[in-house]
């Protein structure tokens, strides 16, 4: 029986590289890594999983509490994806597990669409190297920006599907493009804006550029130019429904909008913290960033002639693009930030598929496979101690307070910083701050109204403020500033909001004087219902003042 295992073993193993092998095992570290603690939670992912059951929850009961306090957006907008994968993961693992759930579907995604990628510059290669690997740890997915980490998998996924389709896009392939292109749309406004650029870019490469640059012999440019202009009209059809609604988006998005870009300070900072999962130098994979940004540089410096005339010729613009939007677009607008680092990934995504498929750089796959092992194993155990463990830690001690909430109750949140109690916890190394929106996780878990969450009044997601709360917007919006605007808001609130207020959390460790006064307030006006063990860093009071008659329950 052991020789038959061993056997079976040594056949599978032979079937492999043994780069592939290093990235079939550190891809099961990544997967597993957010199951290895009782709870997982991100900076952003609490929001997103809290909208996603409060978009279900105003679908299915609109005359129920979140309905006195949503309403869906009027506005194109994006983020429905989001929305729609979030329902379905709490539906399958409970909202306990939906985020632990999402993190290892984004992983597995990111997987496949990079790998299939690399496969779509050399059908000769698998795609699937411990590069890949390095580049699905990122800051992104720390912070809970899946939208955007599950977009640009999109990109990665449609770009390719193009490649491979290029000479052979029938009217099957142009609806399965175009719907792509829609689902990539409500999913994240700059992937979508990437993947539109790096057709437009692969079109005009393959059927201008190369057919008058480097054909022999040379076609003229006017024969050319009518040839390219029927071949477009197929990959323009299947663009065309998510255009439009990306027209759309732009006319309500650019009113308001200032755009002020800063070149130099994006250059100086440049690569920024695009692969931190935690703060110093292995958190930050310093030794190992440079390393990849060299293998991109060799991949695309080193092809050759005939190399140019293939989609990597266009795929090493759109890496230069990625480059050029990086250093010359604002760094917020449009309703977000955190703009500029976003652009850096996909450059890194282009300029490793490069390298990774041209058949000369392959003799240094191994040692670079082992170094990138050796490397992200550390990476990996310190953002499964700190990320998961600790932030794990932290999600314990709230819990007990925030189950003490009914289901249907109005909830705002007070929150001051947090620095204390971060390093009470072991997390002052964490690049992100997962007690930013913690109060999000536990109205998921609980089924309470999370009044002061940030996506709904931020108008850039399915929901939004109900149109009688639209004056407090940005006071409920304020209540994140703590010290710098929260208590004068609360207040306001308090006074005048036409919805009853049952819960205040008051979340933070600032030493302000602001927050010592707004606790002492709220005692003297309210029940303190439970605070932490330590009585440091949160305090839940109910509210049983009686003019505030609105009760949505």
């Amino acid at each position: 029986m052991m020789v038959y295992v061993r056997s079976r073993i040594s056949s599978w193993i032979g079937k492999y590289s043994f780069p592939e092998i290093l990235s079939i095992i550190l891809l099961v570290i990544q997967l597993v890594l957010p199951w290895t603690g009782r709870f997982f939670l991100t900076q952003d992912g609490p929001s997103h999983l809290y909208n996603a059951l409060a978009t279900k929850a105003l679908l299915l009961h609109p005359e129920g509490p979140f309905g006195k306090s949503y309403e869906f957006q009027h506005q194109v907008t994006t983020n429905w994806s989001m929305t729609a994968l979030f329902s379905l993961f709490a539906f399958i693992f409970s909202p306990s597990h939906a985020e632990q759930a999402m993190a290892t579907a984004c992983i597995l995604f990111g997987f496949a669409a990079i790998s299939y990628f690399i496969r779509s510059l050399d059908c000769t290669t698998s795609g699937v190297s411990p590069v890949v690997n390095f580049l699905l740890n990122t800051w992104f997915l720390w912070m809970g920006f899946y939208n955007f980490y599950i977009g640009i998998a999109l990109f990665a996924y449609l770009t390719a599907y193009y490649i491979r389709n290029l000479a052979r896009l029938d009217w099957r392939r142009t609806i399965v493009l175009s719907a792509g292109a829609l689902i990539t749309f409500f999913t994240h406004v700059l992937p979508y804006a990437l993947l539109i650029i790096s057709v437009i870019l692969i079109s005009a490469w393959m059927h201008v550029v190369v057919p008058i640059t480097f054909a022999e012999p040379r076609r003229s440019i006017s024969a050319t130019l009518r040839s390219a202009v029927r071949l477009w009209a197929v990959p323009l059809v299947a663009l065309l429904p998510s255009l439009l609604l990306f027209g759309v988006y732009l006319q309500g998005a650019l009113t308001g909008t200032t755009l002020v870009s800063n070149y130099e300070w994006a250059f100086n900072a440049f690569p920024m913290h695009l692969f931190a999962s935690a703060r110093g130098k292995v958190g930050e994979q310093a030794f190992l960033v440079p390393v990849i940004l060299f293998y991109c540089a060799i991949g695309v410096l080193s092809m050759k002639k005939r190399q140019w005339t293939t989609a990597r010729g266009a795929v090493s613009i759109m890496a230069f693009v990625s480059f050029l939007l990086y250093l010359f677009i604002p760094d917020a607008g449009f309703g977000g930030s955190l703009i500029k680092i976003r652009m850096l990934w996909p450059m890194f995504i282009c300029g490793a598929a490069i390298a990774s498929s041209l058949p000369g750089l392959r003799r240094i796959q191994t040692p670079l496979g082992i170094y990138i092992t050796c490397y992200m194993v550390f990476t990996l155990s310190q953002a499964g101690k700190q990320n998961v463990y600790d932030v794990s830690r932290v999600a314990e001690a709230c819990k007990p307070i925030f189950d003490l909430i009914p289901p249907g109750a109005n909830v705002v949140r007070l929150g001051y910083p947090t620095e204390l109690t971060r390093t009470f916890f072991n997390m002052d190394a964490i690049a992100v701050d997962p007690i930013l929106h913690i109060e999000a996780w536990g109205a998921a878990q609980g089924g309470w109204v999370d009044l002061s969450d940030y996506q709904a009044l931020t108008h850039i997601f399915p929901l939004r403020e109900h149109r009688s709360l639209s004056n407090f917007r940005y006071p409920l919006w304020g209540l994140e500033g703590g010290t710098a605007s929260g208590a004068p808001g609360l207040r306001e609130i308090l006074n005048s909001f036409p919805l009853k207020i049952h819960y205040i959390l008051v979340i933070g460790d600032g030493r302000a004087e602001d927050r010592s006064e707004i606790l002492k307030e709220l005692r003297s006006r309210m029940h303190l219902v439970a605070t932490d063990s330590s009585n440091a860093f949160i305090w839940l009071f109910k509210n049983s003042e009686s003019r505030q008659t609105t009760d949505p329950k």
